[in-house]
Order: C-alpha cells, then sequence, then structure tokens
C-alpha cells in the first residue's frame, strides 16, 4: 500500500498477545512499515483498513497514560479520519486520543 513494505503480525479479528499484557482483538490487520524505526527504536506500527483506494494517511500520535508522547501508528487504507479513530480506540481500549493527536496527510 502507498509502496510502503509492510509485514501484518496480526490479522484483523485475530487476538494480539503480548507478554505481561491481556490479549486483545485487532479490528485492523496490524503490523509495521519494514526499514522504519519510530519513537520507541522498533520499526513505526501500522493498522491496515479494508479501503486500499483511500487516499488519505492518518497518523495517530500515541500517548502514554500520563499524556506524554508514546509513539506514532501509522492508519492506511481507512475511509476517512472518523473510520481510523474508530479502529484505533478498538484496538486500544484505553486510548486517550484528542482529535490533537491525529493527522491527516496524503501520499
Amino acid at each position: 500500500m502507498f509502496g510502503l513494505p509492510i509485514t501484518i503480525e496480526v490479522k484483523a479479528g485475530r487476538y494480539r498477545i503480548k507478554r505481561n499484557r491481556d490479549p486483545h482483538l485487532m479490528p485492523a490487520d496490524y503490523g509495521e512499515i519494514e526499514g522504519t524505526k519510530g519513537a520507541d527504536k522498533d520499526p513505526i506500527d501500522v493498522f491496515v483498513g479494508v479501503f486500499p483506494e483511500s487516499e488519505e494517511i492518518f497518523i495517530i500520535n500515541k500517548r502514554n497514560d500520563d499524556g506524554t508522547f508514546d509513539e506514532h501508528k501509522v492508519m492506511l487504507g481507512f475511509y476517512n479520519r472518523k473510520d481510523a479513530e474508530e479502529h484505533y480506540r478498538l484496538a486500544y481500549t484505553r486510548s486517550n486520543l484528542s482529535p490533537n493527536d491525529v493527522v491527516s496527510v496524503t501520499e
């Protein structure tokens, strides 16, 4: 998508299991953009929706519980901003997402 090398770690409808955390159901395909490095020093995380023709890319500035910046989450293939935000919130039930935390860009 957008010519980016993406590796999908968890398909939509499957549980993502991380050590020392409860498993949670992923509302969209979830993985990483290969060859990138995010704020957490790992490849940048990406959610891939079911609208590959979407020309908008949504970048979410994920925050910690105390409000400090954690890392970016890239949302590709979502119908619109509302769709991207809803999928993000489904994946992170403790999300403290504010309107300023979502940036919309085009390729």
